[in-house]
């Protein structure tokens, strides 16, 4: 009999034990997702803060906001720098054309990986304000970002 009861007792305990794990291991995947969400946002943010003027996606004529998964602006330097999702590869990437003589470069580094969808939606009469949306796994990332250079 406590042979028995201690079967069940035992039973009882590897089952919370394991369903434990499997709930750590699911907050902790969620977590690095979040931050993997985060760190593509902030790179992209920075960059366009400093930013002049989007040169795409635009408002549309009734001053409605647009949105697509590329986003061109002009940075403080006059460069052109494009920031785009390859879904096949679920990387978002960014391109550089110089102010200038010289060819566009890709960054070798892609600014966010795994990422299973992006869009730019930009609004504002000036252009000038743009949302960024990252999801991946259910797991959303929103952020607004205001260009403040002229």
């Amino acid at each position: 009999m406590a042979a028995g009861l201690l079967t069940v007792i035992v039973g009882i305990v590897t089952q919370w034990f394991f369903s434990q794990r499997q709930y750590q291991d699911r907050i902790t995947r969620l977590s690095d997702i979040q931050e993997n969400l985060r760190q593509a946002t902030f790179a992209m943010a920075r960059e366009l803060k400093t930013g002049r003027q989007v040169i795409w996606p635009r408002v549309n004529p009734d001053q409605s906001p647009r949105t697509d998964s590329v986003l061109v602006f002009k940075n403080f330097r006059g460069a052109i720098v494009a920031f785009f999702h390859r879904p096949a590869e679920r990387k978002i990437r960014r391109v550089v054309i110089p102010n200038g003589p010289g060819m566009p470069v890709e960054d070798t580094a892609p600014l966010g990986d795994g990422i299973a969808s992006l869009t730019f939606t930009t609004m504002g009469p000036d252009n000038k304000l743009v949302s960024l949306h990252l999801s991946t796994e259910g797991v959303h990332h929103l952020d607004a970002v205001r260009l403040v250079n002229e």
